[in-house]
């Protein structure tokens, strides 16, 4: 799992138009997103209700995408 917010970092500013950068997952490797924000509405939640959530299994991610999936999907984000 990965916070969606790590991928702005890793990708270069924008020459002529495009942003490109490189990732270590083959095309076919699924990973599973999360958004912070997402996990602190999540950890707020749990920590509020205990007795709902103890001993229970959240399941946390957002999305989950493949490498080539995921990489088309975040170019159209306007980062700010």
């Amino acid at each position: 799992m990965s916070f969606i917010e790590n991928w702005r970092y890793p990708l270069p500013q924008a020459t002529n138009g495009e942003r490109v950068g490189s990732a270590a997952l083959d095309e076919d490797t699924s990973l599973q997103m999360i958004a912070l924000t997402d996990t602190g509405q999540i950890a707020a939640c749990t920590f509020g209700h205990p007795d709902e959530f103890i001993g229970t299994k959240l399941e946390t991610a957002g999305d989950e995408l493949m490498r080539g999936k995921k990489i088309r999907a975040l170019a159209h984000i306007r980062w700010l």
